[in-house]
């Protein structure tokens, strides 16, 4: 008695433990995931550097040289290092941040001079404003993910989008008032500007630490 091929079999679906004994060649070939010599040439130092080149060709036309090097070495690093992969990628977002701020790569150097020559104090740095700023937001945004985590029910857990729009609104209402001139001004306007960018952001950082246990940030 012969026993009956599977519903699997006949449709070509790999099984644990198999290959599939159907399927089209381009699905075949393209399952270079499941060929044990395509693994292990990964996992040797060439296949390695392959895959970071390839990675680098793919990226660096929308991301830039430097940026598309950083986000390349450290997806590589937290690979090889998958228990410090948090604090990998915690720390290469954050000296994205900082060297395409002070380097100029977005519009919030423009944005911050455009308001200081508006106020006439052209003698401070808008590179010094806006890393400033950004350094006072990485210390205020992993103080805040430390709270959510202590805090699951507070309003900034449970709706961080919402919370941080009305500080965003909060601070261009006070930016906006007639009586404010001068430093005050151009300090309300360069934090606007700098928190701006990372607000849609955020909030998913926040929906991501809102179900972990209150230990350390970076795990």
């Amino acid at each position: 008695m012969t026993t009956p091929a599977s519903p699997s079999a006949e449709r070509g679906i790999p099984v644990a433990g198999g290959k599939a004994p159907g399927g089209s060649r381009l699905r075949r070939f393209l399952a270079i995931d499941a060929r044990e010599p395509f693994i292990a040439h990964a996992q040797r130092p060439l296949g390695q550097l392959l895959m970071s080149l390839l990675a680098l060709l793919a990226v660096a036309p929308h991301l830039g040289n430097w940026p598309s090097v950083l986000a390349v070495c450290a997806a590589m690093a937290a690979a090889l290092l998958p228990g410090r992969r948090a604090a990998i990628l915690f720390a290469a977002t954050w000296v994205t941040a900082l060297l395409g701020t002070a380097l100029g790569e977005n519009d919030t150097l423009d944005n911050i001079a455009a308001v200081l020559a508006q106020d006439q104090l052209t003698d401070l740095s808008s590179v010094a404003l806006a890393t400033g700023f950004l350094v006072l937001l990485f210390g205020a945004a992993t103080g805040a993910l430390y709270w959510v985590r202590r805090s699951p029910q507070s309003l900034l857990a449970r709706r961080p989008l919402v919370t941080l729009l009305a500080l965003e609104t909060l601070l261009c209402g006070l930016a906006s008032l007639d009586l404010m001139r001068g430093l005050p001004r151009v300090m309300l306007w360069a934090a606007i500007f700098v928190l701006t960018p990372y607000i849609w952001f955020l909030p998913h950082a926040v929906m991501d630490q809102r179900a972990r246990a209150p230990s350390m940030l970076l795990q």
